[in-house]
């Protein structure tokens, strides 16, 4: 058996299921010589002849081929057998059962269909006749589970349009062929799949492929595999064949089996496994059409220069890609020793590159890198079919070189190959002194020698008023004593002074090159927020320019609010920069609230941030919307201002408890004032309840105050506190005095006026003999939901406190870490 064959017989692929057959694609280049194989195996199937017997009722060698074996191809069909019975035009029926998942239109029409036949009889000519169908008819073609029969009656005719019409006599090859416009495509998954054929009421015999080499490949993948059938390839197709490192790349795998995860492989050996030490390249899943498309980067390695060793009998590194679904179905290559395995679309050339750093004219350099070449030494560099003067170079591993090519005087300027030619160096080459054409070997690419663009770079590009920025310039003048003599900024002309530390102008170099540094001015260009153009222009008159964009100003006031007399932290970001030479510029903060005001002074940072504190004017209304005011001089001296707004919240006053009769007392908290200043006014209803001695707000601008209800009409009274301008209301419900005891309260409600004085109570339930308790940091998990009069209750507080509970005063006392006190309710 020839090496094709064995390498066929080594292939593995597994069984499918529901009467459609794992197939694999052949590519490569089979020789003549295997068309004869070892074991005497003809490629190809024998024409029928009158001889042939074909003993009904079932036809005999059935055949079917597509023009093309890809996936989902569009294609026409041929179907040949040997009749068993005479078929009569027009009525006789030639039927043909398709695998469902062979895409059959909703109708053909019958001239898309042609029957031909050939017979002879002995001691007769050979008859041949043909035509196209007379009707064609689709039978359980609408259910997609089950196969597509399709009847074919023939209408061939005698000579001339209105011939008689014949008979296709019985022992003659038939040959049926639905063109590609019939609408039949392949199935979207390789395989096998079942395509019968039968005449008249005869039973339907299976078609197979009637070049018997591609049916023995399918056998020798698998023992389990049935002949019978439409053979479709499972394929694979890359997005480029030569290519770079560190490009990408796309896999197109078409056929493999929906829903399953295709692995994709460099398949060196080239025998369809994925070795354990083939590397991976990606995975990706396969599209509901049976397609999966898998992107990579080239790398060296895995892959190898060129196209690896592709050839030769011994252990292989070929840089051929594969795939592999989740039924471990591959799209194998088979190959002799002769075959041409670089030719397939699976072969992946790695060539080598040359990357251009800067594209001069005539007389310039050319900065040139090698990537990926071959050993071996470069016997030319030409430019447009110049020889530049390089000296003598040679590749080393791993390929890669740097060289200044300098460009050829006489060279036209325009777009020119630059050509690397070298002599390889390898086991093949060595010996032959380059005579060897595949010795010779050189890469070009394609290079603009005209005078380039000018070409402006600032760093950085994102910018304040005032930042010294760096410029550097490509392509400028190479006229000698050229210098940058101008910088504009949105069309205003930056003044010398800020132009190269204040030397006013930049050098050029002779090779149009030149850096410095300008510090930006502060004009309402550089103060608006956005994109703007920053241009330069040498004293040759070239120009060029760049994009910059000014950051924007942003103010932040912390608190978000504050009281009167408090002071906030200011930060700003994106204002004018202190640049390196020391130029700085000064802020004005102020804090506005109406006719009052606080103003400060702050100095940016290199960044054009600053951090600055500020205190809210003590007369501040409560509450109140202020604003705050950021503001500095332009070069014209006009000022530019930022605003934030910040708020001063009112205060408020709380009252615990929040009823009682005449007498009794109730505490007074005030919270929101300015700090540390007397109450004015402290009144109730329309008397004054100010104690007698002086009460001030404390550090937080809150104070505490326990009063004796006076004697007013029962119902809701208002308590007015005033601080320092700021007034604060609450009410109070004023209660007879012989009011009955209340029912049981909540604790919550009950221990209001504790507030964060309060944490735990406890009960001792005398008929239950258990211990009850709340606590107001986990009232979810308390046990203790009412307070019942009479009842005795432990109170644990965080510090002494007077107040008002079930109206009657209360000394609690917390002394020395001992804060439990025990009541009667």
């Amino acid at each position: 058996m020839s090496n094709f064959f064995k390498a066929l017989s080594r292939a593995k692929i597994p069984t499918r299921l529901r009467n459609r057959y794992s197939s694999l694609t052949i590519f490569g280049v089979v020789l003549v010589a295997l068309l004869v194989s070892a074991n005497g195996l003809a490629g190809g199937s024998q024409p029928v002849t009158a001889q042939t017997v074909c003993a009904g009722p079932a036809v005999c060698n059935p055949e079917v081929s597509a023009t093309s074996r890809s996936p989902a191809a569009h294609t026409s069909y041929q179907v040949t057998f040997t009749t068993p019975e005479a078929i009569v035009p027009l009525t006789g029926r030639i039927t043909m059962e398709l695998h469902e998942d062979i895409r059959v239109p909703r109708s053909i029409f019958p001239t898309r269909v042609r029957v031909e036949y050939i017979h002879s009889a002995a001691g007769q000519p050979i008859q041949r006749a043909g035509g196209s169908a007379n009707d064609v008819s689709l039978v359980s073609q609408g259910d997609p589970r089950r196969p597509t029969k399709i009847n074919v009656v023939h209408g061939i005719r005698g000579s001339g349009e209105r011939g008689a019409f014949l008979t296709i006599p019985s022992g003659a090859r038939v040959t049926v062929t639905f063109q590609q416009g019939a609408g039949i495509s392949n199935p979207t998954e390789g395989g096998a799949f079942s395509w019968k054929v039968g005449v008249g009421n005869g039973p339907l015999s299976d078609a197979v492929h009637p070049d018997r080499r591609v049916i023995q490949a399918f056998n020798a993948a698998s023992p389990d595999v049935v002949t019978a059938g439409l053979l479709v390839d499972r394929e694979i197709d890359l997005s480029h064949e030569e290519i770079s490192r560190g490009e990408s790349i796309t896999v197109i795998a078409r056929g493999y089996k929906n829903g399953h995860t295709l692995m994709v492989w460099r398949d060196a050996d080239i025998d369809g496994v994925h070795d354990p030490e083939e590397s991976e390249l990606c995975q990706v899943e396969i599209d509901r059409n049976d397609i999966g498309y898998c992107n990579f980067l080239v790398h060296l390695p895995p892959f190898s220069s060129g196209f690896g060793e592709c050839s030769g009998v011994a252990v292989l590194n070929c840089n051929i890609v594969n795939a592999l679904d989740g039924m471990g179905q591959s799209s194998v290559i088979f190959r002799d020793i002769t075959t041409q395995i670089t030719e397939v679309d699976q072969a992946l050339e790695l060539v080598g590159s040359i990357v251009v750093d800067e594209v001069p004219g005539p007389g310039g350099n050319l900065q040139v890198e090698l990537v990926d070449f071959p050993t071996g030494v470069i016997t030319a560099v030409t430019i447009g079919g110049a020889l530049a003067d390089t000296g003598q170079l040679r590749v080393w591993p791993p390929g890669r070189l740097y060289l200044s090519v300098p460009v050829p005087n006489d060279v036209r300027v325009g777009h020119q190959y630059l050509r690397v030619a070298m002599y390889r160096t390898s086991n093949e080459c060595e010996g032959n002194s380059g005579n060897m054409p595949e010795c010779n070997w050189f890469k070009e690419v394609l290079v603009n020698l005209s005078q380039p663009e000018a070409t402006l770079r600032i760093f950085p590009r994102a910018v304040v008023p005032n930042q010294r920025v760096s410029l550097s310039g490509l392509g400028f003048s190479r006229i000698e004593g050229t210098t940058i003599d101008e910088v504009q900024f949105s069309n205003s002309v930056l003044d010398p002074s800020r132009v190269n530390e204040g030397v006013g102008s930049i050098a050029v170099a002779s090779d149009g090159r030149w850096a410095g540094s300008v510090d930006l001015p502060i004009i309402e260009a550089t103060a608006t927020e956005g994109a703007h153009i920053l241009r330069a222009r040498d004293s040759a008159g070239r120009t060029s320019s760049v994009e910059v964009s000014v950051l924007p100003r942003e103010v932040r006031v912390t608190p978000i609010w504050g009281r009167p007399g408090t002071t906030v932290t200011v930060k700003g970001t994106g204002f004018p920069s202190r640049n390196a030479h020391g130029s700085s510029v000064n802020l004005r903060i102020y804090y506005e609230s109406g006719d009052a005001f606080t103003v400060v002074s702050a100095e940016p940072d290199i960044n054009g941030n600053f951090t600055q504190e500020i205190q809210i004017p003590l007369n501040t209304p409560a509450p109140s919307s202020n604003t705050v005011r950021v503001e500095f001089d332009d070069d014209n001296g006009s000022p530019v201002i930022t605003n934030t707004p910040h708020e001063v919240p009112g205060a408020e006053v709380r009252l615990f408890p929040k009823s009682g009769p005449p007498g009794s007392s109730v505490t007074v908290i005030g919270k929101g004032f300015r700090h540390h200043v007397p109450l004015a006014k402290l009144n109730f209803g329309e008397i004054d309840v100010s104690p007698a001695h002086s009460v001030s707000t404390d550090a937080n601008g809150e104070f505490t105050v326990l009063l004796l209800i006076p004697s007013l009409a029962f119902g809701q009274q208002t308590v007015q506190v005033a601080v320092a301008g700021t007034t604060a209301v609450a009410t109070f419900d004023i209660t007879p005095s012989d009011a009955a005891p209340g029912p049981p309260k909540r604790v919550a409600e009950a221990l209001e006026v504790l507030d964060y004085r309060l944490l735990r109570v406890f009960h001792f339930n005398n008929d239950a003999k258990v211990w009850n308790f709340y606590s107001p940091v986990v009232p979810e998990s308390s046990t203790l939901n009412f307070m019942v009069q009479g009842e005795t209750y432990l109170i644990l507080v965080t510090e002494p406190v007077q107040v008002i509970l079930n109206g009657k005063q209360r000394n609690l006392t917390c002394r020395r870490g001992n804060c439990w006190n025990q009541i009667v309710w």
